[in-house]
């Protein structure tokens, strides 16, 4: 049943009333002061009391139901009670009254029960406990559940600390004990909470119910927290795009005033933020020459955005009368009427186009006169520009080769397309191509010897084009074939000269060889002996000559050794040969007095430095720089020592030092143990 508070007034007896309402059920507490209502908590109020302290009653801060048990009905109707009985009191009337203000409350209730739950805003309702000191959830609507992501049931009864355990670093519990402790309500403006469940923003506004308990209701503010984030980062972000175009960019009103515009357009008319925002119109900036029909569109673009071009050119004047040429963009910010312009500074690119066509004009003069054949072709493979040179060259007039494909022209010509597919294929790789004469049959039936000098036409690293640059060397090849012709017959006769010197020099070594064998004298035969190693020396250059595949070089290292063979078998020794020996190409004129060196001071060796018949020769010939050296040394008794290689008046060593000089080079000896000489010349003695 429900708690009645009874208040008896001027001294009216009450306690008849009190116990007519116990028979009834209800619980009664009676009072002489309405203020005492704030302590029992009662679900309605009886006042019973004399119609001149009505009004006084009526205005006193009552937040239940209360009902006036008077005479002059008709008076207490104005004082807004829920009921009025009058006297004499009438125990039915009053259980009828009293039932009548609880059914009201009731009512009442559902209607806030309903509105409790099903409202889109958050409520929470919490019960003060430990002196305000915490707090225990008492409601909690459906909203609410939502956006805590709780269950009502597995939370009512719970400290709030409990459940929203970031809930005192949010701030929020601080509110909740001042609003508990003053009354007063408060808002808790947009705060973010978090703890290891949930995080939001909330907005909350706190009061404080007549019962003592504190309400929250609030909003998850975390979406449009999100999207004040996003609108800031939006507008950060086209605010930084407007800054940043990198063209001069303004934003036009109707009336042609430039409300907005960045750093770009500043450096461009030379005017300042504060200059022009608000204070110019775009008409100041613009030529005469230009300015109406910029008027015109500016109108028509605000009547239909089709009507008026979206880009096109024109000339502005900066502050200090400098005209640019400037490129326009330019287009309506919908729902508005307003425009955006977007302007590039085009003044050097025009200029840069005029000296771009200047120069292919003189590219095309210098390539239309150009000694060698010219053609140009497209990344598929087309003519698509060739001079006069290549069209005298191919027998083709120019129309026939325009926009044909290389493949269809080829067989015209008898043009081997897989050599030319080749040379573009490593032009593309970067590969150096030498260069090689072809040849074609062009439309008059003549044969065409040629050079081709591919080259591939790049814009950004990407293949544009080729070029082909066709040099026609028809005379030159024809020459040149009759000098190699000629060439190789001289070739041909050198070989066969020497062929001849060898053997007129075999003839008169085999002479010599007959001579000897007559000769009693040793000493005559000695001599005659050393002119055949003489002559065997000079006839091995120049079989070498006549057998190697140039006429005009010799293979040094080769002839070394078979000099020195043939010696060491002549003599009949039986010494050790040590050789180190540079593949050397060495001509005629170095060759023989080389050779003939190396005979003379090889055959001292063999003869003299080993009495026992025993040891070892060494020969190195070895390139350094520019300069050839040569060593010769044994490991025999060394030189007798009144001889001094340099003043001697023996002829081998005589012929030594001439042939040195005639090498233009110099010779150095040690000897004991051994003799070793050191010959230093130059390679190339014509230079």
């Amino acid at each position: 049943m429900f708690d009645i508070f009874l208040v008896e007034d001027a001294g009216l007896e009450a306690s008849d009333l009190k116990e007519k309402l116990e028979s009834l059920g209800f619980t009664v507490n009676v009072a002489s002061e309405i203020e005492n209502v704030k302590e029992f908590k009662p679900d309605i109020v009886l006042i019973y009391t004399t119609p001149e302290r009505m009004i006084e009653w009526s205005v006193k801060d009552l937040t239940v139901p209360f009902t006036f048990l008077i005479d002059f009905k008709d008076k207490a109707v104005f004082t807004g009670p829920h009921c009025c009985i009058d006297k004499p009191l009438n125990l039915e009337e009053i259980k009828q009254c009293t039932h009548f203000v609880f059914n009201k409350i009731i009512l009442e209730e559902e209607r806030y029960k309903n509105l409790f739950k099903y409202i889109d805003t958050c409520v929470a309702v919490y019960q003060p406990v430990d002196n305000g000191k915490d707090f225990i959830i008492k409601d909690f609507n459906r909203a609410a559940e939502q956006t805590e992501q709780v269950k009502k049931e597995n939370i009512l009864g719970k400290r709030v600390t409990e459940i929203f355990p970031g809930v005192e670093d949010f701030g929020l519990l601080e509110v909740f004990k001042r609003v508990y402790k003053t009354g007063n309500p408060e808002h808790f403006p947009i705060s973010y909470y978090k703890d290891d469940r949930i995080s939001g923003w909330r907005d909350n506004f706190v009061y404080k119910l007549p019962s003592g308990e504190i309400v929250a209701v609030y909003k998850d503010v975390t979406r449009q927290k999100q999207l004040e984030e996003e609108l800031k980062e939006k507008e950060q972000l086209y605010r930084s795009i407007f800054d940043n175009t990198g063209s001069a960019t303004a934003i036009i009103e109707e009336d042609t005033t430039i409300s907005l515009c960045n750093k770009e357009f500043e450096e461009l008319t030379g005017y300042s933020k504060e200059e022009i925002e608000g204070k110019k119109s775009w008409t100041k900036f613009v030529v005469e020459e230009d300015l109406e029909k910029m008027k015109r569109y500016h109108k028509l673009r605000r009547m239909d955005l089709s009507l008026a071009p979206r880009n096109y050119t024109f000339k502005l004047r900066d502050r200090w009368g400098k005209i640019r040429d400037i490129q326009l963009t330019i287009g309506m910010i919908p729902g508005t009427g307003k425009s955006v312009a977007s302007l590039v500074d085009v003044t050097e690119l025009r200029n840069a186009e005029r000296k771009i066509r200047e120069s292919r004009e003189k590219y095309r003069a210098v390539v239309e006169t150009a000694p060698n054949g010219v053609l140009i072709f497209d990344k598929f493979g087309r003519v698509v520009e060739v001079n006069k040179r290549a069209l005298e060259i191919s027998g083709f007039r120019k129309e026939e080769l325009i926009g044909k494909d290389i493949k269809e022209l080829a067989p015209r010509v008898r043009i081997d397309l897989v050599e030319i597919f080749d040379l573009f294929e490593r032009a593309i790789k970067g590969e150096k191509i030498k260069e090689k004469v072809r040849s074609f049959t062009n439309l008059k039936g003549e044969k065409i010897y040629y050079i081709a000098y591919p080259s591939i036409l790049r814009k950004n690293s990407e293949i544009m084009g080729l070029s082909l640059i066709i040099e026609d060397v028809t005379e030159r090849y024809k020459a040149e074939k009759k000098i190699k012709e000629s060439l190789m017959e001289k070739e041909t006769l050198l070989r066969e000269i020497h062929h001849r010197v060898k053997n007129n020099m075999q003839i008169i070594q085999s002479l010599l060889s007959l001579q000897a064998a007559r000769m009693k004298e040793e000493e005559t035969q000695r001599l005659l002996q050393e002119c055949q190693g003489r002559i065997r020396a000079m006839s091995m250059v120049h079989e070498h000559l006549y057998q190697s595949e140039t006429i005009a070089k010799i293979n040094i290292k080769e002839y070394i050794e078979k000099l020195l063979e043939d010696l060491v078998i002549l003599y009949k020794a039986k010494i050790k040969k040590k050789l180190k020996i540079e593949k050397i190409q060495l001509d005629l004129d170095t060759a023989i007095p080389l050779g003939l060196i190396i005979n003379e001071l090889a055959t001292n060796s063999i003869k003299y430095a080993f009495p026992n018949g025993k040891g070892t020769i060494t020969i190195k010939l070895t390139k350094q720089k520019n300069k050839i050296k040569l060593t010769i040394a044994d490991d025999g008794i060394g030189l007798p020592e009144n001889i001094k290689p340099e003043k001697t008046e023996t002829l081998g060593l005589k012929l030594v030092n001439i042939l040195t000089k005639q090498l233009n080079g110099k010779i150095t000896h040690k000897t004991k143990p051994g003799t070793k000489f050191k010959i230093t010349f130059p390679q190339n003695l014509k230079n």
